[in-house]
């Protein structure tokens, strides 16, 4: 491999003339990773501050709205999953739910941002509620059956570790394109609920679009037809949880999805009560992700080093840009105040 001038064993994966996957086919299947971005960062970075600031729903009702589509996720995975594996057709077990997941998330983001407009908080809660619910249980339907496919690609690793490569390729690309054509989307379009309704118009037909185009690579993709009778659920969730490492890397990967959607949540509130600007948060958020990236490469070379202590390891440096971030801006935020202040008061000596 070194031999070779190939700085890497992924770089060696990625270019290996062994695989029987073409880049294209490996490209058009990674694509689907840009809808999934779309759903995972959006509503994390948008939803909570659309339904408070644009709904006039309360922060508690707008909490709850947020929080129990995840915990049905927590049980509807596992059963999409099952029911992925006990799927038979002429396109495969895992295309049917892929297509129903893609046309019923493209009915459902669109409205989760431009949702009817009713009478009372609650019933505006109720209706939201309901819509961020049908839109994760799309989502469900299209993700667990898509990230089960490259385990299925046969007996060549080669195959899995490319199309692998190319979906991670497209997971980052995703993250990075919705988190700044979201906000972008808003303020060209004039903010407000008309800006919001349309900027989810927008990024529900190009996510489903990409989703499709992973539907289709699917079909193609040469995968093997049985893998014998699937476990029950329970039984696999009881196996998993049985191996110590994968229980830690559960809890800690948990831990670390929720301070990574609390201060997104945050970054909106943040640009407009602390920093006076509405126009920020693209920006923002490709400084918070430059910091994760950063903070990834020093976890990366330090995971080398100590194995064992990995998964703590991420949570703390996770935790620490976190808090890092909002104190670094704030503290900016204040001396500008301050500035701001000292520069009225000298102003109002002057004129008495």
């Amino acid at each position: 491999m070194h031999e070779s001038g190939l700085k890497n064993e992924y770089d060696a994966t990625f270019f290996d003339a062994d695989s029987s996957l073409s880049h294209r086919l490996s490209a058009l299947y990674g694509i689907g990773s840009v809808g999934t971005a779309t759903f995972v960062i959006v509503p994390q970075l948008y939803l909570l501050f659309f339904m408070t600031e644009w709904l006039a729903i309360p922060a508690t009702m707008a909490a709850a709205v947020l929080l129990v589509p995840k915990l049905w996720e927590f049980f509807f995975d596992p059963a999409i999953g099952a029911w992925s594996d006990r799927t038979y057709s002429r396109w495969g077990r895992r295309v049917p739910l892929m297509l129903a997941g893609t046309v019923l998330f493209a009915i459902s983001f669109t409205y989760l941002f431009g949702p009817p407009v009713v009478g009372s908080a609650a019933v505006q809660a109720l209706v939201m509620g309901i819509l961020y619910l049908v839109c994760t249980s799309a989502y469900a339907l299209y993700s667990v059956p898509y990230i089960t496919v490259p385990a299925e690609l046969g007996e060549n690793g080669r195959d899995r570790d490319r199309v692998i490569a190319w979906r991670m390729a497209f997971v980052s690309l995703g993250v990075l394109l919705a988190g700044v054509s979201a906000p972008l989307l808003v303020d060209l379009l004039g903010g407000g609920r008309d800006g919001f309704a349309t900027m989810g118009l927008v990024l529900s037909v190009a996510a489903s679009l990409c989703m499709l185009a992973s539907v289709a690579a699917v079909r193609r993709l040469p995968q093997r037809t049985s893998i014998g009778a699937p476990l029950p659920w329970r039984s696999q969730l009881s196996l998993a949880l049985r191996n110590k490492a994968f229980s830690r890397l559960w809890v800690t990967y948990c831990i670390q999805l929720i301070a990574t959607a609390v201060s997104l949540a945050a970054l909106p509130y943040f640009v407009k009560y602390v920093l006076l600007a509405d126009e920020e948060v693209a920006v923002l958020f490709v400084i918070r992700l430059q910091d994760l990236s950063i903070g990834f490469s020093g976890r990366s070379k330090g995971s080398r080093r100590n194995q064992r202590n990995r998964p703590l390891a991420t949570l703390l440096e996770e935790l620490r840009i976190t808090i890092g971030d909002f104190v670094r801006h704030g503290r900016a935020e204040a001396r500008r105040q301050d500035d701001l202040l000292r520069k009225k008061t000298e102003s109002q000596i002057v004129a008495h």
